[in-house]
């Protein structure tokens, strides 16, 4: 059958390219790398999960999973759980109808830059 998973769909480099394949994250340039300030490469939430608490930039797909949006997500390490902002009562929230396809850590220039995210990185809402 087409659809049947095997052993293989759940080894790592079968789990990644299954994953490029269905959604593709476009990579930025070597220039957008070093003036925006990025310091890691996107990672596949189904594979990879963040080792500390904190709040990264990420990308989550909306209820039927075919579109996607960028925005700040927030991992805490101790119950392997992702959060998602709520901007009405500014905390963060476990609970979303939408899910963390890939994350990736938050470039310099956007710490610097955006106004929004001081009040998301004390992590209100988790700790």
């Amino acid at each position: 059958m087409a659809d049947q998973m095997t052993i293989k769909d759940f080894l790592p480099e079968a789990k990644l390219k299954r994953l490029e394949a269905q959604y593709p994250i476009p990579r930025h340039k070597k220039k957008d790398l070093i003036e925006e300030g990025w310091t890691d490469d996107w990672h596949y939430a189904e594979i990879e999960t963040p080792e500390e608490s904190d709040v990264y930039y990420g990308i989550t797909l909306w209820g039927s999973q075919e579109s996607y949006n960028y925005e700040y997500i927030a991992w805490e390490s101790k119950k392997k759980t992702w959060y998602f902002w709520d901007p009405w009562e500014k905390v963060w929230r476990s609970k979303s109808n939408r899910n963390v396809l890939a994350w990736v850590v938050i470039p310099s220039l956007y710490r610097k830059q955006d106004k929004s995210l001081h009040e998301r990185l004390g992590l209100r809402g988790i700790i």
